[in-house]
This record gives structure tokens, C-alpha cells and sequence, in this order.
């Protein structure tokens, strides 16, 4: 994902809040102190940072696997990845031996351009689909202060 500039960081963020906070142009100073102080140093950090081939793809992805594997709550309540199943064209003529041996047949499809890094963007070509494969043949294993994320490309399960 391309990091966004400050300024347009600045503008979507201030749009979002417009709304939510009461006193809305002393929110405004405090956003623009940001923006001439700590603002562009903390940018020009992201920036540095995204400046490297290989993991992390994105500037956001380290950020959010150490968030992910240092959560200390129950992960399938609180972080649980989330897909979609559309209903079969006519659910009438597909029995129901016939939508499991479907979604099977699907997702092995899926899977498999999963693993191999062939799926398209997501939502339009706006979302990376990137991570997707990590959620296939991997396991979080448990460590002190950060769990690890495990991938076992060679199961066959």
C-alpha cells in the first residue's frame, strides 16, 4: 500500500473528527501543531522505513503483525479474520451435500492463488490481498510477550 502523505493524512483525519469533537478549531490548532512538529518527523519515519524490498510489504504490515501476535485476549473472539459465502445461484436445485462439496471445490481454488500469491486486490483493486496467505497453513505459536507466526507451506491438510 503507498503511504499517503501528511497532508492528505491530515485532511481525512480531520474530516473523520469534524463530528466528533465539540470544540472543533481548537482541535484544528492542536492538528496543525502536529502537522509543523512531530508530525513530519513521525511521517519521515514511516517513510525511511518503508524503504526496503521484502517483508514488511507495506508500511503497515510489521505494525500490524506485532500487534496481532502480541495480543494477550482470545484471538477468534477479539481478531477473527472474516470472509464472505454468497448463496449458491439457485440454493432450490443444490443439495446440501452439493454446497459443501462447492465451497470445498471454492476455497481449494482460492487457497491455492492464496499460496502462490496470485490473488487480485480486494474491493475494487483498493485493499492488498497480500496477507491472505498467511492464513492457510499456519499456526500462531505461543511466546513470551510475542507469539510467532508459523506457515507450513509443505502441508497438504
Amino acid at each position: 500500500l503507498p503511504i499517503p502523505s501528511l497532508e492528505d493524512t491530515e485532511a481525512r483525519y480531520l474530516k473523520s473528527a469534524e463530528h466528533l469533537v465539540s470544540d472543533f478549531p481548537s482541535h484544528q490548532a492542536k492538528v496543525k501543531e502536529f502537522m509543523t512538529g512531530p508530525g513530519k518527523v513521525l511521517h519521515q519515519k514511516v517513510v525511511d522505513g518503508d524503504k526496503h524490498a521484502g517483508y514488511p510489504y507495506s508500511f503497515i504490515e510489521k505494525l500490524w503483525d506485532d500487534m496481532y501476535n502480541g495480543l494477550r485476549c482470545p484471538g477468534p473472539v477479539n481478531v477473527s479474520p472474516f470472509f464472505g459465502i454468497t448463496d449458491a445461484k439457485d440454493p432450490n436445485t443444490m443439495t446440501q451435500t452439493g454446497r459443501a462439496a462447492a465451497f470445498v471445490h471454492g476455497y481449494t481454488k482460492w487457497s491455492l492463488k492464496a499460496l502462490a500469491g496470485k490473488l487480485e486486490p480486494d474491493a475494487g483493486g483498493k485493499m492488498c490481498s497480500s496477507a491472505f496467505g498467511k492464513m492457510i497453513n499456519s499456526a500462531k505459536i505461543p511466546g513470551k510477550g510475542m507469539d510467532v507466526l508459523k506457515q507450513f507451506p509443505e502441508s497438504r491438510h
